[in-house]
């Protein structure tokens, strides 16, 4: 079975809604506001991997990203830009060590997979920064606990053996970046959680959770049908079911 940190994460929000968007393949709605954020990525993504120099470069990048989006907002256009420029001027003297650094490892009968938005020399160890466009900074504490940063550690520290010194979050917006320091124990704790998500999922239990996303779920018309009906009591369906993502 292939996991990841989305798949993960969407379990612990709703068991029921993971079913329905990765074992019924039902479609969710398009999230407009994602599509700057996958801009700015690709356009940082080609600006490191192709090696262009420079401010100009950079924008470059950009303009030919944006444009083969589709998207037409002069708005957006300099929104995106203005992020660039800050983020090249915190990052200009800094080179990463990877782009888009990709881990698929094996976790007994598990495959985790994701990829890392850029992997950082410092000194003698390796920091994994995570870029996001989010309006809202969460807390120092929220960071340590953050499900992402902890798979991505735990991804890297299977696939090198290395535990990185720092992972972290860089809030494109705001030219602020906020750390935490993967330990051992952290990375164990993971494994465990992914071991425990992983096994929930091959016995098919996918009872709708309560909480604060309900009100916005694209699913929320069609929840009421779905939690009359509980977990799978086909065993063999169940087994089919969980391993065909």
């Amino acid at each position: 079975m292939h996991l990841s940190y989305s798949k993960i994460k969407m379990y612990l929000e709703c068991p029921l809604k993971f079913k329905l968007i990765y074992i019924d393949r039902i479609p969710q709605k398009p999230k407009p506001y994602f599509k700057l954020s996958n801009i700015i990525h690709s356009s940082l993504h080609y600006y490191y991997f192709y090696r262009f120099k420079g401010l100009d470069g950079l924008l470059r990048c950009y303009s030919d990203v944006f444009k083969s989006s589709g998207e037409k907002s002069d708005k957006i256009y300099q929104e995106g830009k203005g992020i660039l420029i800050n983020f090249y001027n915190d990052f200009q003297d800094i080179l990463p060590y990877r782009v888009e650094n990709k881990f698929k490892v094996r976790l007994g009968p598990y495959i985790l997979s994701g990829k890392i938005d850029r992997v950082d020399k410092v000194g003698k160890g390796f920091e994994l920064i995570d870029y996001k466009l989010l309006k809202n900074i969460p807390s120092q504490e929220e960071i340590k606990e953050n499900l992402q940063l902890r798979i991505y550690s735990a991804g890297f520290y299977k696939l090198t053996r290395i535990i990185p010194i720092k992972a972290s979050f860089y809030y494109l917006r705001y030219g602020q970046k906020i750390s935490t320091i993967p330990t051992e124990d952290d990375i164990d704790k993971t494994i465990k959680l992914i071991y425990s998500v992983g096994e929930k999922i091959r016995r098919g239990r996918f009872i709708a959770k309560e909480g604060p996303f309900c009100r916005v779920c694209d699913y929320k018309d069609i929840c009421s049908k779905e939690m009359a009906l509980g977990p799978s009591k086909d065993p063999l369906k169940v087994k089919q079911l969980a391993f065909r993502f």
